[in-house]
């Protein structure tokens, strides 16, 4: 299946979806759990990172319900959403609709409509397995994300025997391009100049909070340090 085919073949399923997404049966039983845990991460393990005026990109932001949750407490922080399924976005900017502090636009995440160093903190939630290119992907978060910025990934773990299985069930139902083991993340984050704090395994997906670096330092941090 070519670049292209696969693509047209996500924005038709999302765009699908979203019609029912918030409201599934699906969203209450895996979703409300893993964006809890996000949004626990994002608020306890990062150090500062939601100061006044800094922002923050959630790429395949789906209907935007991290984004909704966090821009209602950090009111001084600015929060955008980029998804490249045209009902997904709608839902989400009718979902922030009253919230000054967002931005939801429609974008492929290999082309990101920002400039170079933009974001302080940057998110890609249950999203990099539909991802054709990954490589291609995080070269464009990196080129976004500024110097010692955050960035925190969480995809679906293939890694336990039994949630193997469950994947490949999933797989079916889904247009997934590949789902990545931790060590596989783990390598593709550091060959894209991302250094790892942490790494976990939580409900079904792999959580890796990294921090954008120098392309020449290769040393595993143990601490943040603020933007």
């Amino acid at each position: 299946m070519t670049k292209e085919e696969f693509e047209n073949l996500n924005k038709k399923q999302f765009d699908l979806w979203s019609r029912f997404y918030d409201s599934s049966i699906f969203r209450l039983i895996y979703f409300e759990k893993l964006y809890k845990k996000v949004i626990e991460v994002i608020k306890n393990q990062t150090n500062g990172y939601l100061k006044p005026k800094s922002k923050f990109l959630d790429v395949g932001c789906g209907t935007a319900e991290v984004i909704f949750k966090l821009a209602k407490e950090f009111k001084e922080v600015e929060f955008f959403g980029v998804d490249f399924s045209k009902g997904m976005v709608e839902k989400a900017i009718n979902k922030t609709f009253n919230l000054n502090n967002t931005k939801i636009i429609e974008a492929n995440v290999e082309n990101l409509p920002f400039e170079e160093g933009s974001f302080n903190f940057v998110i890609c939630v249950d999203t990099f397995h539909h991802f054709y290119n990954p490589d291609s992907a995080l070269k464009e978060i990196g080129r976004v994300l500024k110097d010692n910025g955050l960035f925190l990934l969480v995809d679906p773990s293939p890694d336990v025997f039994y949630l193997k299985l469950l994947l490949k069930i999933i797989k079916n139902l889904e247009s997934a391009r590949k789902y990545y083991s931790k060590k596989e993340l783990e390598d593709l984050l550091n060959q894209h100049n991302f250094s790892i704090i942490s790494s976990f395994t939580y409900y079904l997906n792999n959580f890796l909070l990294s921090l954008k670096t120098h392309p020449y330092h290769t040393s595993r941090r143990s601490t943040l340090s603020r933007c």
